[in-house]
């Protein structure tokens, strides 16, 4: 009993003992971002410091790090610890390109295992927005390497579920508002999806009437990324013939004209090619040049009056006075136009002395002769 008793006093110990080492370890590690700053401060000027790290302290300052990150929650608060990885950054001179760069393999354990936690548990591909404001948050200290591990591994694999859910018949969320903010990140990564979403739109493009402009808003967006090719069959296959068939039914009717069906088909001007735009409204030009035209120039000849000027409407008698008056007053008008003509006119006589004025001439009749002139040099005085 005694040597029992004793045998538990020396577990108790050792348990109190265990505590008290754990305690302070705990207290250590609260005490390690401090000390990361404290090691940059003491690291400058020494050259050698990245490679020592590396072999023997790496591991730990990953571990503390790790466990620090790993409650953050970087998709809902994505700035926390963007400063602590920044000075790592600096002290491990992080080259973002490198995949076994030392700053590459601290980033790759440290902060991409929280966000594919964060992104596969908590985040929605149609809700884009906390993926995107981390990934733009973190674009100046996310090596290349650790992004698309991010983007191949968390984003891509959301999307994809999200395009396999996608029906178009019940989205109330346009699928162009959650793809297309991808396309800087993803780039040609995304055409895997093309197909899918073709398919899925021209299932419901069968039944599409063209008076639902619901489906233009869901289509045009889709024009400058869908490769020529498809957005054309699209067209071709789908739009084009039933635009053609409301151009055909179109009625031009000038006394009371509705013009919604045309606006309906120029509304997808800036979605069909120009080649297949064309047809449409020369059908609506050429019925209107049909009905309109010829009534306007019908109703332009039927109000053309031709009135004389200042023509008024007598009695016999007075008409017979008043074309008597206007007709003797022709031959004063053209006699006054004459005078008047005659007076604007320099006669040859005019014209002599002009040039002789010029030349310094003396221009004078000759002796016994009143028409007949003489041109002399003036004499000096």
């Amino acid at each position: 009993m005694i040597k029992e008793g004793a045998e538990l006093r020396r577990e108790k110990e050792k348990s109190k003992t265990n505590r008290r080492s754990s305690s302070q370890g705990g207290r250590k590690e609260l005490n390690n971002q401090g000390n990361f700053g404290q090691v940059e401060n003491n690291s400058k000027g020494n050259e050698n410091l990245p490679a020592t790290l590396t072999l023997t302290s790496l591991g730990k300052v990953i571990w503390e790090l790790a466990k620090g990150v790993s409650g953050l929650g970087p998709l809902q608060n994505p700035t926390h610890g963007l400063e602590v990885i920044s000075s790592w950054k600096n002290l491990l001179q992080g080259d973002l390109t490198d995949s076994g760069s030392p700053y590459t393999q601290l980033v790759m354990e440290v902060v991409f295992p929280a966000v594919r936690i964060s992104g596969t548990n908590t985040w929605k591909a149609r809700e884009l927005e906390p993926m995107l404001r981390f990934l733009e948050s973190w674009e100046e200290l996310l090596p290349v390497p650790v992004r698309q591990t991010i983007l191949d591994n968390v984003v891509m694999p959301k999307l994809s579920v999200a395009i396999d859910l996608w029906d178009p018949r019940r989205e109330t969320i346009l699928i162009h508002l959650w793809m297309h903010l991808w396309l800087p990140w993803l780039r040609q990564k995304m055409e895997i999806f093309y197909e899918t979403i073709r398919i899925r739109l021209e299932s419901v493009l069968h039944a599409w009437q063209p008076d639902d402009m619901s489906v233009f808003c869901i289509l045009s967006p889709w024009k400058t990324v869908l490769d020529a090719a498809s957005w054309e069959h699209i067209l071709v296959q789908f739009i084009i013939p039933k635009l053609s068939t409301v151009m055909n039914e179109f009625q031009v009717n000038p006394a009371n004209q509705n013009l919604d069906k045309f606006y309906l088909v120029r509304t997808w001007a800036t979605a069909i090619p120009i080649t297949h735009m064309f047809p449409l409204l020369d059908m609506f030009f050429d019925k209107w040049h049909t009905s309109v035209v010829p009534l306007m120039m019908s109703r332009a000849f039927e109000s053309r009056e031709v009135v004389q000027p200042e023509q008024k409407h007598f009695g016999a008698p007075q008409q017979a006075a008043y074309n008597a008056q206007q007709a003797s007053a022709i031959p004063d008008n053209a006699q006054q136009m004459g005078s008047t003509s005659r007076e604007n006119e320099m006669s040859l006589k005019d014209v002599i002395e002009f040039y002789a004025q010029q030349n310094e001439l003396l221009f004078k009749p000759k002796p016994g002769r009143m028409k007949d002139y003489n041109l002399d040099k003036l004499q000096p005085c």
